[in-house]
């Protein structure tokens, strides 16, 4: 319940990640993770895309709390929007020769 309520207060980033790691449980890892996977999208529509200079700490907390939570599915799901979001961002255009 408390992280609901941090959650629906608007939540702080630090504390939400903070009350998280402190609570050493999987479905308040997931519901951080979610939060922040959401923050993290707003954060790049502001930015028009900008925010792997701006969110990386959000990417790295993401992944540190499905990992503890062993939420592999989640973790995959968003890897995959990652790729697709900086494909897009790019236009596709891959600038190196993967050999």
């Amino acid at each position: 319940p408390a992280m609901k309520c941090l959650l629906q207060s608007g939540g702080d980033t630090v504390r939400v990640i903070s009350y998280a790691t402190a609570s050493r449980n999987k479905k308040v890892y997931v519901m951080a993770a979610n939060y922040l996977q959401g923050l993290l999208i707003a954060h790049e529509e502001e930015e028009d895309g900008e925010a792997d200079r701006g969110g990386s700490g959000l990417v790295k907390a993401v992944v540190q709390l499905y990992t503890r939570a062993r939420a592999k599915e989640e973790l995959v799901r968003f890897y995959d929007a990652r790729v697709k979001h900086v494909i897009d961002r790019d236009g596709g255009a891959g600038g190196g020769d993967y050999h």
